[in-house]
């Protein structure tokens, strides 16, 4: 495949649930996958929907990254947590009750982090989220 084709690295992603595959002759997993595809789809962001694709690279990368203990990965050059994937979404889509109560599962009560020029608490994401979507049950 095209190396800087951020959306053909987000459809490869897709099919590979069940374990790496090979890609121009490395072995490459889901995370490195998605890592790939934002990074290209970052550099070139005025091709296709690069909104909508990148809320929802950032959103799949956190979760994977949270529910595998894996604790961050590269993208980009930048080392990124969970925490970080999920900042990402909702600077993309600030109305996203559920990622706003992720975020909040992943900070620890004495933790702030910056979303959208706000600073904001595990219990200040937990409110956003109630604030969207005041019947949100994971909240």
């Amino acid at each position: 495949i095209d190396p800087r084709d951020g959306y053909i690295w987000a459809q490869l992603c897709n099919t590979l649930d069940d374990g790496p595959a090979f890609v121009n002759g490395n072995e490459i997993t889901r995370r490195a996958c998605i890592a790939n595809s934002i990074t290209e789809i970052t550099a070139s962001p005025d091709k296709g929907d690069a909104a909508i694709v990148l809320e929802r690279q950032w959103g799949v990368l956190g979760m994977l990254l949270r529910s595998k203990k894996k604790t961050s990965v590269m993208v980009g050059g930048v080392l990124v947590t969970d925490t970080g994937c999920f900042v990402k979404v909702l600077e993309y889509n600030a109305t996203n009750s559920y990622f706003w109560v992720l975020l909040g599962r992943s900070l620890i009560p004495t933790t702030d982090v910056e979303v959208n020029g706000e600073t904001i608490n595990q219990r200040g994401a937990y409110f956003r989220a109630l604030e969207i979507d005041p019947e949100f049950g994971y909240a």
